[in-house]
């Protein structure tokens, strides 16, 4: 009989994965692949680059598994090694220089989900021109923080560790974001906004 590992807490399902327990690590699979590919894209506008490096991650995990630390969170386990496998290969490939230049320099833009578009349907076209603004006012550093923070739930504490800053370095990051947004869009529409914002 197959078992439901969704009812398992992530601490439980790592284990299992550890001990050699495919379904285990069939459902990590499937319920983070297509959030990884997302955060990969915002790294890496490369769709092979970031699907070579997913499949890769999961080989080496399964590979090592009986190696690899005790987690609480697959997903921050996962969206970490991920960014660091992107980043060394886009180092190795000689795209950057070194591995801070990646981190300052790569392309994470919004890519707005079908739901996202059907709200900037109904807006009108002033607060569609707001919108954008808002949009461009944030920095990548702003939107990544805001992507992993409250569309991938993960702590200002994993978020600070995948983004080498001190915890209050991403608390701030993330409340100027909001600042700027409320600012040029209204308090209100922020809130629909950061509904659909970073969905793909």
């Amino acid at each position: 009989m197959r078992e439901d590992f969704a009812k398992y807490a992530d601490v439980d399902i790592w284990r299992a994965f550890k001990q050699g327990n495919n379904e285990a690590f069939a459902h990590m699979y499937r319920m983070h692949s297509e959030a990884l590919f997302s955060y990969g894209m915002h790294i890496s506008r490369n769709a092979n680059l970031v699907k070579d490096c997913i499949q890769n991650l999961f080989i080496h995990l399964w590979n090592s598994r009986e190696n690899l630390t005790d987690t609480d969170s697959i997903k921050f386990y996962l969206f970490k090694s991920l960014k660091r496998s992107l980043v060394d290969e886009l180092v190795s490939q000689n795209k950057y220089s070194s591995i801070d230049e990646v981190t300052e320099n790569y392309n994470f833009e919004i890519t707005p989900s079908h739901e996202f578009e059907l709200l900037h349907k109904q807006t009108s076209l002033e607060q569609k021109e707001k919108l954008q603004q808002g949009i461009n006012r944030l920095t990548k550093r702003q939107k990544e923080a805001i992507f992993l923070v409250y569309y991938n739930n993960l702590s200002h504490q994993e978020v600070a560790s995948m983004m080498s800053l001190k915890v209050t370095a991403v608390y701030n990051l993330v409340y100027n974001a909001l600042v700027t947004l409320k600012k040029i869009v209204g308090k209100a529409f922020v809130y629909i906004l950061l509904a659909y914002l970073f969905f793909s």
